[in-house]
């Protein structure tokens, strides 16, 4: 099993990862530093033909939810312009509600949770 190193600031991924959960936390990082991320993440997850998949909020019309945020996506088209350089296969779905709009996201070089020859799942 490999493990993400966090030493002296600098994120290193090891080998023998097959899936990446990034929930709540792409949104925290600049468009250049999400690129950079990816490159990492599927450069590990290709072997493998593993999965990243999580969630983020989408912009609201008068500013960021945190000011932590440093990007925040404007639609599931928005994200997926960000998977998809990385990526064969990529499915965004969201959900809204009053006081909330997530986007959740699956990347993958491989079959995608859900998908037509995924033998994982009955419906």
């Amino acid at each position: 099993m490999g493990l993400i190193k966090l030493s002296g600031g600098d994120k290193k991924i090891t080998e023998g990862i097959t899936n990446v959960i990034w929930d709540a936390a792409i949104e925290h990082f600049t468009p250049d530093e999400i690129h950079n991320i990816m490159r990492d993440i599927k450069q590990t997850l290709s072997r493998n033909k593993g999965i990243l998949s999580g969630y983020t909020i989408v912009e609201k019309a008068d500013g960021k939810s945190l000011e932590q945020h440093e990007y925040e996506f404007h639609d599931m088209e928005d994200l997926r312009r960000f998977l998809k350089p990385y990526f064969e296969n990529v499915y965004v779905f969201e959900t809204i509600y009053e006081d909330r709009h997530n986007l959740y996201f699956y990347a993958s070089d491989g079959t995608l949770p859900f998908d037509e020859h995924w033998k994982h799942g009955i419906k």
